[in-house]
């Protein structure tokens, strides 16, 4: 309201600049939502909830999507760790046979 009243806009208006400067399209759209459940009287907590439903969907959908590649990339990093993790167990015993 601070803002709002000497750059004369609605109370809800400023919402969506600084996801705009930052570009947080999610935060862009809510912001959106939220401007038009204001002006057009529809139901906030109706087009809050679809719209978290939307992103959550989304969310979901991309971290299903990457899973495989990830999965497959922390294959490597395990197969290294198991002959150093052997090393590191088996260099005492093999030091002290040999002196």
């Amino acid at each position: 309201m601070g803002t709002a009243l000497p750059h004369r806009r609605a109370h809800g208006g400023g919402h969506d600049d600084p996801p705009r400067l930052h570009d947080l399209t999610d935060l862009t759209e809510l912001a959106a939502a939220l401007s038009l459940a204001g002006d057009e009287g529809a139901a906030v907590r109706d087009t809050v909830s679809s719209k978290a439903k939307s992103i959550r969907e989304r969310l979901t959908a991309n971290a299903e999507r990457d899973a495989p590649s990830i999965t497959a990339r922390m294959g490597i990093p395990a197969t290294l760790l198991l002959p150093g993790f052997m090393i590191f167990l088996g260099f005492p015993a093999i030091y002290v046979l040999f002196q």
